[in-house]
């Protein structure tokens, strides 16, 4: 038998005869996939710390009867089986539900992939990193390989964590696929793809498995769904957010949210040490009352409140988690700028530095070796499968480990920072800064009280760590906001509603677009972020507009507006920006977010608590080119999008973000908008 067909409705599935790989998936006539060579693979942890990895190729024996795939006779494991059913979903989907028996108990299952998914080249390709990103053609021919590993690099696909969402979707033409893990538990996984062939992209969906082994046995609790889709991001994202989310309990929040949030304050983001570079001299925002005058003139050149956010202000320099008070410059001073600004009616936020434990500062002489020692850290540290420790997380600037949250004592010292600062009368703290979309580290320990694998405990103890925190806050009598870099992962939204975005991570490989505003807008509003970076992605002297540029597609996507400051008291590019560089041109910016943030405010129903929706009009506009350091890309000159409010009315926004007037044509008629302006249109429900 070389090829075994599954119908379902108008689609049919196609698998290999001889090795069960996953040749095609058809839906009314429509190719959306590519035939895979491989049909899965799996990896194993040795007792010795080791990895064993087994895919369809280490097993002599396949067949496939009443809808169940099954591999046995493992040559490198005998007596191990590994099962795919295979059952028909809705709308002509399939479901597959991987799992293994006849495991030794010297191995440890670790990951799971299958059934493993192949693309057409050409076709693009959505992932859901930073944001969400469309990948570039130059990404997909050079992707390497990647898996979840220790010391952790949470820059590949890991979710939930910098990948905020579990599924992937590709496209060509009339048709696309959506690749989700229907997974209400949110286990740790890998979401990534590879090139396999000149032609051809491989699609993996690695999920971890750790505290699933029983007698021998691992079967994953969930399904992966194959879903045909019509073709754009946007339907995959539709078909995401009304199918898999919004059924998902880990949406509802168990805390009111401030009054302050429905204003929609303009964060104001800068460093209090430092020039344009990482170093530990105070700069002139301190003391901290210093900034105010500067704060006071941008709010009122917004017409809104602002949110002062500090950076680099911890007692033992930047970077230098989890013991943060008292403040470098003084608790008094700190105070002061705190009383400046609620008098005024603004906000006060930090940055934290995530999980982590710097043991060695590579910017100043801190060491936190003795203080490590001191309060006995080790014992809830994370550790690698030999009994690593080393942390790689801004690793360029210290040297640390992490702790592992699942671990008592480790979330007793974080709700110990937690409550000072909202005695403080801090509004804000991002303390989940470096565990990117509030990713839980991991850890392989066999005397911690998890699995010496990751898995679902990981997302479980994330969740309860976060409920813990902001309890904390709220037993201090406090409506103190929680926070991590880039937006939150699905699991963790809730907890964390207000969030330092990072599309500009995603342009490492494509173009950024706001798939997790799209999903998540409803749950939670994030902000524009500190825009890490942006100046060495960015060709800012061909594109000396891209600031307007970008807070106008922040906009349009749903985000609160930020800006970052030098000392000078000038707007920058984005933080890490070379201070000595030329800024970017400050007269239109106070100029288009006032009009923004306004739009904003008249528009709370659609902005703040309604959805992003497909555009419903085309827009005929010009051109505007955006120059990176090794590309350049065109985008329309109006930025736009379309927004659902919960009664079904729609809004239409338009921004004409450049200092010249602009004509374009929307459903057949001509609009004129002034520079720096918005234009907005609602429209009856449908």
């Amino acid at each position: 038998m070389n090829e075994i067909h599954w119908n379902n409705g108008e689609s049919r599935l196609v698998l290999s005869g001889k090795n069960g790989a996953v040749l095609a998936l058809e839906h009314r006539n429509l190719s959306l996939l590519a035939p895979a060579e491989r049909a899965f693979s799996l990896r194993f942890l040795r007792q010795n710390g080791d990895y064993l990895e087994l895919d369809d190729t280490c097993f002599s024996s396949f067949r496939f009867e009443a809808g169940e795939a099954r591999w046995s006779e493992c040559r490198p494991v005998p007596g191990l089986l590994f099962t795919l059913k295979i059952r028909n979903g809705e709308d002509g989907s399939f479901r597959f539900r991987p799992a293994l028996s006849g495991i030794p108990a010297d191995l440890l299952p670790d990951f799971i992939e299958a059934p493993h998914i192949a693309i057409p080249l050409n076709h693009e390709l959505f992932y859901p990193f930073s944001e969400g990103v469309i990948v570039s053609e130059r990404e997909k021919r050079n992707r390497k390989v990647q898996h979840i590993e220790f010391p952790d690099n949470l820059g590949i696909g890991y979710y939930p964590g910098l990948c905020q969402m579990q599924f992937l979707a590709a496209w060509r033409n009339e048709g696309g696929v959506c690749f989700v893990a229907d997974d209400p538990r949110h286990t740790t996984k890998a979401l990534e793809f590879a090139p396999e062939a000149d032609d051809r992209l491989g699609l993996r969906i690695e999920t971890m498995c750790g505290g699933l082994l029983r007698s021998g046995c691992c079967e994953l609790p969930f399904d992966l769904l194959l879903q045909p889709v019509p073709p754009g991001w946007q339907a995959a994202c539709d078909f995401y957010r009304q199918n898999v989310v919004k059924r998902d309990p880990a949406m509802n929040r168990r805390f009111p949210l401030p009054e302050w949030l429905e204003e929609s304050p303009v964060t104001v983001i800068y460093p209090v040490r430092g020039t344009g570079t990482i170093t530990p001299e105070p700069n002139r925002f301190l003391p901290y009352e210093n900034a105010f005058p500067r704060l006071q003139e941008l709010a009122e050149a917004f017409a809104s409140k602002v949110m002062a956010l500090l950076m680099r202000w911890e007692q033992h320099g930047p970077w230098h988690p989890p013991f943060y008070w008292p403040p470098v410059g003084g608790a008094e001073s700190f105070r002061k700028l705190r009383d400046l600004l609620h008098g005024a009616g603004h906000l006060l936020g930090v940055y934290g530095s995530g999980t982590s434990f710097t043991m060695q500062s590579r910017i100043n002489d801190y060491s936190g070796r003795a203080e490590y020692e001191v309060r006995q850290l080790e014992s809830c540290m994370a550790r690698g499968p030999k009994g690593e420790s080393r942390a790689t997380i801004c690793d360029m600037i210290r040297e640390s480990e992490t702790f592992c949250i699942a671990e008592r004592k480790s979330r007793e010292i974080f709700k110990e920072q937690v409550r000072i600062l909202a005695q403080e009368g801090v509004d804000y703290f991002q303390i989940l800064d470096q565990n990117l979309g509030g990713a839980s580290f991991l850890c392989y320990r066999k005397d911690h009280h998890h699995p010496p694998v990751p898995g679902a405990w990981q997302t479980e103890a994330m969740r309860e760590f976060l409920d813990e925190l902001n309890d904390t806050i709220h037993a201090a009598g406090s409506r103190m906001l929680l926070g991590t870099e880039c937006a939150a992962a699905g699991p963790y939204v809730a907890a964390l509603p207000f969030n330092d975005l990072r599309d500009v991570f995603g342009i490492n490989y494509g173009q950024p677009v706001p798939g997790f505003q799209y999903v998540f807008h409803r749950y939670a509003n994030n902000f524009f972020g500190n825009q890490c970076g942006a100046e060495q992605k960015i060709d800012c002297v061909k594109s000396p507009d891209n600031l307007q540029f970008r807070l106008a597609r922040a906009f349009c996507s749903g985000e609160m507006l930020s800006v970052m400051l030098r000392d000078s008291g000038e707007i920058d590019w984005g933080t890490a920006s070379d201070w000595n560089h030329p800024a970017p041109p400050q007269e239109p910016l106070p100029v288009l977010i006032r009009n923004l943030n306004a739009a904003r405010r008249r528009h709370r129903e659609f902005l703040l608590h309604g959805e992003l929706i497909e555009f419903p009009c085309p827009v005929e506009c010009g051109s505007y080119t955006l120059h990176y350091r090794n590309r350049q890309e065109n985008f329309p000159s109006i930025a736009s999008s379309g927004w659902r409010a919960a009664d079904g009315r729609i809004l239409q926004c338009f921004v004409n973000f450049l200092t010249e007037p602009q004509q374009c044509r929307i459903g057949g008629r001509t609009y004129t908008i002034p520079p720096l302006e918005v234009l907005t249109r609602e429209l009856p429900g449908v």
